[in-house]
């Protein structure tokens, strides 16, 4: 298993939530991640996650996401429950 660590991430103009997901999971791994891989943590940061305009897929530029922590399998077809 591979730890993702939660972290706060100031939102950036041009962020989306698959491409936060997408670079916690390459640096948990030192490498790429699978588009697997990603969506195993993408789908935990979508149903964790509290966005101002109550829409995932709406964030907004110096908006304050906290991306929650996570078990990555070390096997490129995915993931684990979230850590509580």
């Amino acid at each position: 298993m591979i730890p993702i660590h939660a972290t706060v991430v100031e939102v950036e103009p041009g962020d989306h939530l698959w491409g936060l997901a997408a670079s916690a999971v390459a640096d948990a791994l030192g490498s790429e991640p699978t588009c697997v891989q990603i969506s195993s943590y993408w789908r935990v940061v979508v149903s964790s996650t509290l966005v101002a305009s109550g829409r995932p897929d709406l964030i907004r530029p110096g908006e304050t996401l906290h991306l929650p922590a996570f078990e990555l399998s070390s096997e490129p077809s995915g993931g684990q429950a979230p850590q509580g």
